[in-house]
C-alpha cells in the first residue's frame, strides 16, 4: 500500500505546482485582454494608474475562476506528457499500475478544484466583478440609467397587470402607474389608478389614487383616497428597471429568481435558463478537462511545454464556440435549456472518456 500512496505524492507533485503556475499565468492573461480592450478610453477618460489598477485588482477573482479548468487542463497534459517523455509511465504500467489508478490523485484534486471553483466564484468573483464593471463604467464616463418608461408588465404568480407612465430607478417610484389583480380565470378583482406611487420597502404606496373593487356579490364600487397601499401589490422595483439583468453578475440564488420573475411576467426566460445552467455545468469543467488531458498528455512526445499550452488554448476556444452555439439554440428554442447548457460539457466529456480508453499504457 506504501508504494502506492508514493506514486500518488509523486504525480500530485508533477501536477500541482504547474497548476499554480498556470492559474497565474491564464489570470494574467485575462487581465490583459480586459485591460487592453479598454486602455484607450481609460486614457481618453485621463483615468489615472491606481484608478485603473483598482480596476484590475476587481476583476482579478473572476480572473481566477475563469482560469481553473484551463489551468488545469494544461498542468494535467504537461505532467503526463513529462512523464511520457521521460519513459516513468513506461515503468509505472510495467509494475502493474494502471492508468486509473495512477491519475486517480489527480481526478480527485480536479473535482476539489471544481467544487472550490463553483463556491469561490458564487461567493466571491460575482459581487466583485459587479463592483468591477461599475468602477469600469465610472472610468470610461458611461452612465447607465434604470429609469423606464411607457412600462407594461403582467406577473402571472400575483396575478396583477401593471403599466406605468415613468419609473424613476433613484426615487424607487412610478408616475401614472394603473395597477389590475385578477383572479386565475382572468376575472376581475381591484384596479387602482394613482398619479404616484413609492416603494416602501415592502409594497407601494399609492397617492392619490381611484380605486375600483368587486364586492363578493359581484357589484364594483369606486372610492377616492390620497394615500393607500396593500401587500398584494408588491411588485419589486427591479422589475420596473429598464434593460435586462447581466445574469453573469448574478449569484445562482439570484439568477434562479430573475427566471421565475421572467416565467411569472411572461418574458422570454429560455436564454437566461440556459445560462443559469450553464453556471453549473461549468463547474463540472475541471473535471471533465483533467480526464481528456491524461488521456492526451501520454500522447506527447515533444516540445511538452508548448504542446500543452495549445491544447490548453485549442480547448478553451472550442468550449466556448460551443457553449455559444448550444446557449443560441437554446435562446431560439431549438432545444432545451437543460441541453444547451450541457452540450459543451457532454462533448468534451465524450472526447475525454475516449482519449482515456485508447490511452497507451
Amino acid at each position: 500500500m506504501k508504494p502506492r500512496w508514493t506514486l500518488h505524492a509523486y504525480v500530485l507533485a508533477r501536477i500541482v505546482p504547474a497548476f499554480l503556475g498556470a492559474l497565474a499565468f491564464f489570470a494574467l492573461l485575462f487581465e490583459l485582454i480586459d485591460l487592453f480592450a479598454n486602455l484607450v478610453k481609460y486614457i481618453q477618460n485621463d483615468a489615472s494608474p491606481a484608478q485603473v489598477f483598482r480596476v484590475m485588482g476587481l476583476y482579478l477573482p473572476r480572473c481566477l475562476s475563469m482560469s481553473i479548468a484551463p489551468a488545469m487542463l494544461f498542468s494535467t497534459a504537461f505532467g503526463f506528457g513529462a512523464l511520457k517523455t521521460s519513459n516513468e509511465l513506461i515503468i509505472v504500467h510495467g509494475s502493474g499500475v494502471s492508468l486509473a489508478s495512477f491519475s486517480l490523485p489527480v481526478l480527485v484534486f480536479a473535482g476539489f478544484a471544481s467544487a472550490a471553483g463553483f463556491w469561490f466564484e458564487d461567493s466571491a468573483a460575482l459581487p466583485m466583478l459587479r463592483l468591477k464593471k461599475e468602477a469600469s463604467r465610472v472610468l470610461m464616463g458611461q452612465n447607465v440609467s434604470l429609469n423606464n418608461a411607457q412600462i407594461a408588465l403582467f406577473n402571472r404568480r400575483s396575478g396583477v397587470v401593471w403599466t406605468a407612465d415613468y419609473f424613476d430607478d433613484a426615487g424607487s417610484t412610478l408616475s401614472g402607474v394603473t395597477a389590475v389583480r385578477r383572479e386565475e380565470g382572468g376575472d376581475f378583482i381591484e384596479r387602482i389608478d394613482a398619479r404616484r406611487a413609492r416603494w416602501n420597502g415592502e409594497g407601494w404606496d399609492f397617492q392619490d389614487a381611484r380605486i375600483w373593487s368587486r364586492d363578493p356579490d359581484g357589484r364594483v364600487s369606486e372610492s377616492f383616497v390620497t394615500a393607500w397601499s396593500s401587500p398584494r401589490f408588491a411588485e419589486p422595483p427591479a422589475s420596473f428597471r429598464k434593460g435586462r439583468k447581466d445574469l453573469e453578475e448574478l449569484k445562482v440564488a439570484e439568477s434562479l429568481e430573475y427566471i421565475r420573475f421572467l416565467r411569472s411576467a411572461g418574458l422570454p426566460y429560455r436564454g437566461a435558463m440556459a445560462e443559469a445552467y450553464e453556471r453549473f455545468a461549468f463547474a463540472l469543467t475541471p473535471l471533465v478537462v483533467t480526464l481528456l488531458s491524461i488521456g492526451a498528455g501520454g500522447r506527447l512526445r515533444k516540445n511538452i511545454l508548448l504542446s500543452s499550452l495549445l491544447i490548453s488554448l485549442g480547448a478553451s476556444t472550442a468550449y466556448y464556440v460551443i457553449r455559444m452555439i448550444s446557449l443560441l439554440l437554446a435562446r431560439l428554442d431549438l432545444i432545451s435549456p437543460a441541453a444547451g447548457a450541457s452540450v459543451p460539457v457532454v462533448f468534451f466529456l465524450a472526447l475525454g472518456l475516449l482519449l482515456f480508453r485508447t490511452a497507451h499504457t
